[in-house]
């Protein structure tokens, strides 16, 4: 009964406060006064369904179910270091359906970023993830690091083509003044597409000091049977 009275009490002396003066000038923490407290470090994370209903795990804890008109799912309270992050079909088929399970770091104020589709088996799932590292020398540009599961792939950066990569990796500059798009694509499997970087350019900003990681997995496109 205390507790809610002394809440009570105090948001009615913050509106008084509020009225006399702009409120944004009051550097004041609400979850403090209220005995909640911020981790001193932290990281995100953001998850799309790129089709279906997919159940999202980390550490073998559900925390959300995501569908395609119910993206993305964002989690801004995640402890920096190794988690284990699952994502699983739901619905009636659902043992019909692979599973993916990627051990990822976090680090301290980035979001892993995650667009995944589930098929049947992973030959036949697609999706990219979206991860940060800092830099080794911070004086050194930002790194794009792109590796996709298979060879001699088709990059399109931002509308202009790429050299074709033999390899299944491609090391690119990252410029952080922009938004940038990738589109990955091969003959006999379906094509990717998406946006790199927050939206803002002051969120881009912080990112500044980091190395970005993008692990692609592309789908094969189903071989038609025909009757005989």
């Amino acid at each position: 009964m205390k507790k809610i009275l002394f809440a009570t009490l105090t948001i009615v002396v913050l509106v008084l406060l509020a009225i006399w003066s702009p409120w944004l000038r009051w550097n004041i923490d609400l979850a403090n006064l209220f005995g909640v407290r911020k981790p001193d470090s932290i990281s995100g994370l953001q998850v799309s369904s790129l089709a279906g209903e997919i159940e999202v795990f980390i550490d073998n804890n559900s925390v959300a179910k995501v569908t395609p008109d119910i993206s993305p799912f964002i989690l801004d309270r995640v402890t920096p270091g190794d988690h284990l992050v699952t994502l699983k079909r739901t619905g009636e088929f659902a043992d019909s359906y692979s599973t993916f399970n990627k051990l990822i770091t976090f680090e301290e104020n980035s979001a892993v970023v995650i667009g995944y589709n589930i098929g049947p088996d992973e030959v036949f799932s697609e999706g990219h993830i979206i991860y940060t590292t800092k830099k080794e020398n911070s004086n050194s540009d930002s790194k794009l690091n792109i590796t996709v599961n298979t060879k001699d792939f088709n990059l399109t950066f931002d509308g202009l083509p790429v050299e074709k990569v033999e390899s299944n990796t491609k090391v690119m500059s990252v410029d952080f003044s922009r938004q940038h798009e990738i589109k990955i694509g091969k003959s006999g499997y379906e094509s990717l597409v998406f946006t790199l970087l927050p939206e803002m350019q002051s969120d881009r900003d912080k990112l500044k000091n980091s190395d970005f990681n993008v692990d692609i997995q592309l789908m094969l496109q189903p071989v038609e049977v025909n009757n005989i």
